[in-house]
């Protein structure tokens, strides 16, 4: 489960660093790698997490955390004003802490 998180995040921050109001690089990355990049990653995510639930289970899950992913991008870039604040590393490190003290039921 925890493969089905990591690659939603990175999913969800590969889509953010595509708009021109993200916060992450200097300029916004080509849409068209971004966007493809999002759905290989988020693919992969369904795919791991099929490996857990039946196929419909695994779809509504991975969208969950798609929707919470990017309310929590955008809530951290709005109200954390260091730039160079690690922003995928202190949300590893805080999920794999969500997932190992609560097993598949934390999220």
């Amino acid at each position: 489960m925890e493969l089905t998180f990591f690659l939603t995040w990175a999913a969800c921050l590969l889509s953010y660093s595509a708009s021109i109001n993200q916060k992450l690089f200097n300029k916004p990355l080509n849409k068209r790698f971004s966007w493809s990049g999002f759905i290989i990653l988020i693919g992969a995510a369904f795919i791991a997490a099929s490996q857990w639930h039946i196929t419909i289970i695994a779809f509504f899950y991975v969208l969950a955390l798609v929707m919470t992913f990017w309310i929590v991008v955008i809530f951290m870039h709005g109200h954390i004003h260091n730039k160079q604040f690690p922003t995928a590393v202190t949300a590893v490190m805080l999920l794999s802490v969500l997932v190992s003290a609560g097993g598949q039921y934390a999220a």
